[in-house]
């Protein structure tokens, strides 16, 4: 599963700042939508996102794409293409690595070049560094373009994972991802 960054939409709202709060049983986001604002949708091939179903429709992937990045609260979609039937999400619990789907999640931050996802874990590597906060994570993986947090439990400690390719995304409460464009993908 590669995942590849993608700049599709013009939002069509005149000349102000829109503030969405995404209330769901797990996420609670807030969504700057700008005019002009170009939102980047990162497409996760082979992963059916599952749950916070807001909508579904006959559509092209194109179409379902689109769809979602008009539709307030939106987060991302997951698409069948055997089906050719879209799933749009407001929230999601799980993820399913399964072939003839493609799910996408919306920028959601930073004038919608970034997702930040609150209380999901994006799994990858195996491999984890010990850092006390989200911040300092953020900066360690800038490189990689993607990583998830999880705040320090019990005996546990605090512990960031940079991840390059996702096997799975899941609801853990406390965790934070994040996936934004890394810095290699501006030298393209």
């Amino acid at each position: 599963m590669v995942l590849r960054w993608i700049q599709v939409l013009r939002l069509p709202h005149p000349n102000s700042v829109l503030l969405f709060v995404l209330p769901t049983f797990f996420l609670f986001l807030i969504v700057p939508i700008t005019e002009g604002a170009l939102r980047n949708c990162y497409n996760l091939p082979k992963i059916k996102l599952v749950g916070g179903t807001l909508d579904e429709l006959n559509a092209t992937y194109s179409e379902c794409l689109h769809k979602c990045g008009e539709t307030n609260c939106c987060l991302g979609f997951a698409y069948s293409q055997s089906e050719l039937r879209c799933y749009l999400k407001s929230a999601f619990d799980s993820s399913e690595e399964e072939d003839g789907w493609t799910s996408g999640l919306m920028g959601n931050r930073d004038h919608g070049q970034r997702v930040i996802l609150k209380n999901v874990l994006i799994e990858g590597s195996r491999r984890y560094v010990e850092l006390p906060s989200v911040e300092e994570c953020h900066q360690y993986c800038t490189a990689f373009g993607m990583y998830t947090w999880t705040p320090a439990r019990g005996d546990e400690v605090a512990q960031c994972q940079c991840i390059q390719r996702i096997r799975s995304i899941r609801y853990v409460y406390g965790a934070q991802s994040s996936i934004f464009p890394s810095e290699s993908s501006f030298s393209h």
